[in-house]
């Protein structure tokens, strides 16, 4: 039995050390719209945009984590106006913008066909910029409004169908960020002045995180613990005898 305790010690030990040790883990998944990257850039009075995003997009759901609890979402976003007003040789008048606009943020799935707005953001300069020129002067000025907002999805089944990418074709799941525009103002001659130019502009950031529970040891694995354990005490209480 003697030479069968070192046996018994090192087994003991080996099984306790390499028991798992339950960690919380996170994944987090940054996608940004800037310029061709899918934006709301225009300069010729289109309102309304739709952004598709494909693969990379969805974070696969990594098992070894442990089970997706939450999804924490983050969006910012701006929109602006840049417009000149010119004045006429006649008369005296002014012109007036307002930045204003709305970014959706869509959870798009073919099978099941579900499509749940998760979020939105919208960017409202609050307040008419007003431009009021001389004779023939032209003056130019840029409206420009910014939000941001943060939410958690915690339903399980949404999870399930929307974030968990684990064997799903990304055609037919994915996110889409739609894009409203909301501006206003004094669009066109009137009095004695009138917008000559416009450019508007708007781009937004989606930031994803994944939030996973700890990683639970299996029974089986809480069985060898105890046993290694129970063979540390054992081989103490000979030891002392």
């Amino acid at each position: 039995m003697k030479t069968m305790l070192p046996l018994f010690l090192s087994l003991a030990a080996s099984l306790t050390l390499a028991s798992p040790i339950a960690t919380a883990a996170t994944q987090t998944h940054t996608a940004t719209f800037k310029g061709s990257g899918g934006d709301a850039s225009y300069g010729n009075g289109d309102i309304y945009t739709n952004t598709a995003l494909y693969g990379g997009f969805l974070p696969l759901f990594d098992s070894s984590l442990g089970t997706l609890q939450k999804v924490s979402i983050e969006m910012e976003g701006w929109r602006s106006v840049n417009f000149t007003c010119t004045g006429s040789a006649y008369a005296l008048g002014s012109c007036s913008a307002k930045a204003d606009g709305e970014f959706f943020l869509r959870a798009d799935s073919y099978n099941p066909y579900q499509f749940p707005m998760l979020g939105s953001i919208r960017m409202d300069a609050g307040t008419y910029t007003v431009l009021s020129p001389y004779y023939e002067e032209a003056l130019s000025a840029v409206s420009y409004g910014s939000a941001s907002t943060s939410f958690e999805v915690t339903d399980q089944a949404m999870l399930a169908t929307h974030f968990d990418g684990a064997g799903k074709d990304p055609n037919w799941t994915y996110f889409t960020l739609w894009f409203a525009s909301h501006d206003g103002g004094a669009f066109g001659y009137g009095g004695g002045a009138g917008i000559t130019s416009m450019y508007w502009d708007a781009d937004a950031t989606v930031k994803m995180t994944y939030h996973y529970a700890a990683a639970i040891p299996e029974a089986e694995t809480y069985a060898m613990m105890l046993a290694g354990l129970g063979l540390v005490g054992f081989a103490a209480r000979r030891r002392r005898r």
